[in-house]
């Protein structure tokens, strides 16, 4: 391909601000099937309002739950990353000062990678889940179900809690 003379020294910028873009999307980190039964227990995952709460036991199992979050913790790296680029964000002589992520920009640095995101909504609608928002940065996923479904997934009991007065689902 020929090139006029004048475009020459466009060519090697343009290739060079691309070519990052395509070096850091996120590489898989679910490398086999999830397993349902491999569980952690989450500590600190227990609200604050529970302990002063008088549990009344578990909620019927057909009771919907219209909104759960699955959170994605971001990797040691992808941290370290992001502290880096908010430093340079604000610093004025920095090539990245004031360059705001679009979304899908920060998922392929800091989010799940595609393929991680479209298993685990794959998961949660094999075990019965109703997956409500995908967001376009993929740090997390709203979903929805019945308690029965949260216990049987996630090994996790919906619980009514009195709370000065007032019932809540835990």
């Amino acid at each position: 391909m020929k090139v006029h003379p004048a475009l020459r020294s466009y060519w090697l910028p343009v290739a060079l601000a691309l070519l990052p873009c395509c070096l850091i999307a996120q590489s898989d980190r679910i490398i086999q099937p999830i397993d349902g039964k491999a569980t952690v227990l989450l500590k600190g995952s227990l609200s604050p309002r529970i302990r002063s709460a008088t549990d009344r036991g578990p909620v019927d199992g057909s009771l919907t739950i219209p909104a759960m979050e699955l959170v994605f913790r971001r990797t040691a790296a992808q941290d370290a990353n992001l502290q880096e680029l908010l430093q340079e964000q604000q610093d004025s002589t920095s090539p990245n000062f004031h360059r705001w992520l679009h979304p899908e920009e920060y998922a392929d640095r800091f989010g799940l990678s595609q393929l991680d995101m479209s298993r685990v909504i794959s998961w949660l609608e094999l075990e019965g889940f109703t997956v409500k928002y995908r967001p376009r940065g993929r740090t997390f996923i709203f979903f929805s179900g019945t308690a029965e479904q949260v216990k049987a997934t996630f090994h996790a009991e919906i619980h009514d809690y009195d709370v000065r007065g007032v019932v809540s689902v835990f």
